[in-house]
């Protein structure tokens, strides 16, 4: 199976990395560190792993 990742801009990376530090909602702080981590290379079992979230929700987030 190919791994996937996401590949993000400076300032892709700059507004997910504020968006983690500044919002609310626990889902959207997820969301986007689980974003930076896929940029990081981390797998997709990882970011899972690291969530409790299942594969279709990791890919839900890279696909938004």
């Amino acid at each position: 199976m190919q791994k996937r990742f996401i590949t993000l801009t400076a300032d892709e990376r700059s507004t997910l990395s504020a968006g983690r530090q500044y919002h609310r909602q626990y889902q959207f702080l997820d969301r986007c560190h689980g974003l930076l981590l896929s940029a990081d290379g981390h797998a997709v079992a990882a970011i899972m792993a690291v969530f409790q979230v299942s594969r279709p929700t990791v890919y839900a987030w890279f696909n938004r």
